[in-house]
């Protein structure tokens, strides 16, 4: 009898990482997206990046897999900085991605921070 195993790993972390900060281009749209509707509702209105989330093709599997994902906590403001990550890893595993992550994007902002001050 062939056994495969399956992994599901739900976790809930706190950052002070611009976690889904991970596109420029995504940031412009939720800043044209704040500033449009803040005219239009005449009340200031912020709109931020709220989940990334990567799979894969599910038409090349019989059974799927799990995405790996990043939403932001329910029932929590965006400046708690608090998350929601789900991986089709062992909980392990998924933690350290979840660090490497956090850490890469760290970096990734840093160094974005010193190119506009030169």
């Amino acid at each position: 009898m062939i056994k495969k195993y399956g992994y599901v790993s739900d976790l809930t972390f706190h950052s002070e990482a611009p976690i889904l900060s991970v596109s420029p281009l995504m940031d412009l749209i939720a800043q044209r997206m704040s500033a449009s509707l803040t005219e239009i509702w005449q009340e200031p209105v912020h709109y931020e990046p709220l989940d990334l989330k990567v799979g894969h093709d599910p038409l090349t599997r019989k059974w799927g897999i799990a995405p790996f994902q990043i939403t932001r906590r329910a029932e929590s403001p965006f400046s708690a900085n608090k998350y929601f990550s789900e991986a089709p890893l062992p909980t392990e595993q998924h933690i350290s991605l979840l660090e490497e992550y956090e850490a890469a994007l760290i970096e990734l902002h840093s160094a974005a921070q010193k190119t506009r001050i030169h």
